[in-house]
């Protein structure tokens, strides 16, 4: 288990007003501080500073302006949450900590280390994982009456036809002959000798499949591809893109059930067999309607989301720095949270132990 991010995508704000030389940002009556900020600015960075551009670099500006829009954005929905009685409990955050800690059997010093690896710490985690449950929690009652039609996704699958082609795959077997003692893995050091010795018996073998020998015993006898050896060779579904050019090559041009003669790659020499070939095709309306429909009600409930939080900044006053209004393609990652993933709806952070 490893900690990871969460990201916020980061909204606009008002446009900005005239504030003090120590504040960034004021949402309604509260005040994000130049303290308040860098604060938070050096503690993203610590936690993620293999990720954070190079101070050099002119994308680092852009990072900045985008924590700054999320510390407003936080603030917004907080603000809102508490007109929408909307909260959080100490117990909700415990059993989310309690959650996580499962995942590291309950081992204490485990799950401490994988903190320290992010310097994380265990109130930065709680901070965060309160902020997330707020967040989706206004997120979805903000977004609840998003809807699709089956207009909406006919007409989507209609337009974008290139999303739902199936490639064409060859369900495929093989025999490799690797050049050396050792075989595959010591192919940089095969002499040619190596390379005649494989070829030689990589042509008798296939002379013996074709003289009426099976595959598959063949391929257990005398494979050097420890995967697929036991498995007769079978290497399952081929696609292209899966497998080394030479092999794709031969693979896709073999008539159904020939034996390819031996195809040299840097592994060795392969006799190749397609036992079944399933051509490119469409994938019907029925096939592909849930994702759509997922798709386009995760757009329909973002739509939602973005004019809310637009309306509800007019409704406060949000006012931002001058110059720091945020690049609104840019995204800022919260304070870490532990777990075994995490993922981003719209404008609130969903962090998935």
């Amino acid at each position: 288990m490893v900690l990871l991010a969460s990201l916020l995508v980061v909204g606009g704000c008002t446009e900005a007003g005239e504030l003090s030389s120590s504040d960034m940002a004021k949402i309604g009556e509260t005040i994000i501080t130049k303290s308040a900020y860098e604060a938070r600015l050096a503690e993203i960075e610590k936690q993620y500073s293999g990720e954070v551009p190079a101070k050099e670099d002119e994308a680092y500006g852009d990072f900045k302006k985008s924590v700054l829009s999320y510390m407003v954005d936080l603030e917004v929905v907080a603000q809102s949450a508490a007109k929408m009685n909307i909260s959080v409990t100490d117990e909700e955050v415990t059993a989310q900590i309690d959650s996580i800690k499962q995942m590291y059997s309950n081992d204490e010093s485990a799950f401490q280390q994988a903190l320290a690896a992010q310097n994380l710490t265990l109130d930065s985690l709680q901070k965060t994982l309160r902020e997330n449950l707020l967040n989706n929690r206004v997120y979805e009652t903000v977004t609840k009456d998003a809807t699709v039609t089956e207009e909406q996704i006919q007409a989507y699958y209609n337009e974008n036809p290139a999303e739902f082609v199936t490639d064409e795959t060859r369900t495929t077997r093989h025999i490799l002959f690797a050049p050396g003692e050792l075989g595959a893995d010591a192919t940089t050091a095969a002499t040619e000798a190596d390379w005649s010795e494989a070829l030689q018996l990589a042509t008798k073998v296939r002379n013996d499949i074709v003289g009426g020998a099976d595959f598959g015993e063949m391929a257990k006898q005398y494979s050097d591809d420890s995967g697929s050896k036991d498995l007769g060779g079978d290497l399952g579904k081929v696609q292209k893109g899966m497998m080394v050019a030479e092999f794709e090559e031969a693979c896709f041009s073999l008539d159904k059930l020939a034996v390819s003669e031996p195809i040299k790659t840097t592994y060795g020499y392969h006799l190749i067999q397609v036992t079944d070939i399933t051509a490119a095709g469409q994938k019907t309306l029925d096939e592909v309607h849930d994702s759509i429909s997922a798709l386009l009600l995760k757009q329909e409930q973002r739509t939602a989301w973005d004019a809310w939080l637009a309306q509800v900044k007019t409704d406060l006053g949000v006012v931002v720095k001058s110059g720091w209004e945020p690049t609104t393609t840019t995204t800022a990652p919260t304070a870490g949270a532990a777990g075994e993933g995490s993922s981003t709806t719209s404008g609130a952070t969903t962090t998935t132990p």
